[in-house]
């Protein structure tokens, strides 16, 4: 069994054995008393059969971590290993018995995602509505909710397309102006075209509205759900 000293104020307890030469210096011993030297710093002592005073010095675990976040994982049974700190915004991962950082997963509301099983929303969905405005007859639907004008501000104008048309998607428009008419034309045919119900309608008041749906059975129009006079 090894033997330590601390080098405060003791010297070897054999006139044979090695005298203490350096701060921190230790007694050991085997089969006779043996200086053990000082290591480098972070370097923690440690039981070791196999050492012929059976301790040795190793590098501490800690002494492994380099920068601010890193992470001590073990590598195996009884060993550990520095895992690096991830890029911002990583998360840790296991994979089988490997911990990693990766790019946080799941969905991110701000990107398109396309939704394959059932969802359940207990809230509103509200889309702010956003001015569009008419150019050469088209607009382009970037939400569920619009409020259109004429080009230049004229006192009326004619709204024969809309883009940014999908299978079921819903989009509801109002006049972004009482003092100017937008009349809606009814199918003026192509990709974009408006289906209307009713034939065509005019937006002459803010509170007027017109809901239409992306058509069902190849998404390339707008077909009319309901309108709404309130002038």
């Amino acid at each position: 069994m090894a033997k330590i000293i601390g080098s405060a104020a003791l010297t070897a307890p054999d006139p044979e054995g090695e005298n203490l030469t350096t701060k921190g210096d230790l007694h050991g011993f085997s089969d006779e008393n043996t200086r053990i030297p000082i290591s480098t710093n972070n370097f923690s002592l440690l039981a070791d059969s196999a050492q012929a005073l059976g301790l040795k010095w190793a590098a501490s675990s800690t002494s492994t971590l380099t920068q601010a976040g890193d992470l001590l994982v073990a590598s195996g049974a009884n060993t550990l290993s520095r895992l690096a700190r991830g890029a911002d915004n990583y998360i840790l991962k296991m994979s089988g018995t490997s911990l990693n950082w990766e790019a946080e997963g799941g969905v991110s509301l701000s990107d398109a995602n396309t939704w394959t099983a059932n969802q359940t929303v207990d809230a509103f969905i509200t889309s702010t509505p956003t001015e569009l405005t008419i150019s050469s007859g088209v607009v382009t639907a970037t939400r569920s909710a619009h409020r259109i004008d004429s080009e230049g501000e004229a006192s009326t104008d004619t709204l024969t397309h809309m883009n940014g048309y999908s299978h079921g998607r819903i989009v509801v428009l109002t006049s972004q102006d009482s003092t100017r008419d937008i009349t809606l034309d009814d199918e003026a045919g192509g990709a974009g075209t408006l289906n209307m119900a009713g034939g065509d309608f005019t937006l002459s008041s803010v509170d007027d509205t017109i809901m239409f749906v992306g058509r069902l059975k190849d998404g390339v129009t707008f077909q009319e759900i309901s309108r709404s006079n309130n002038s």
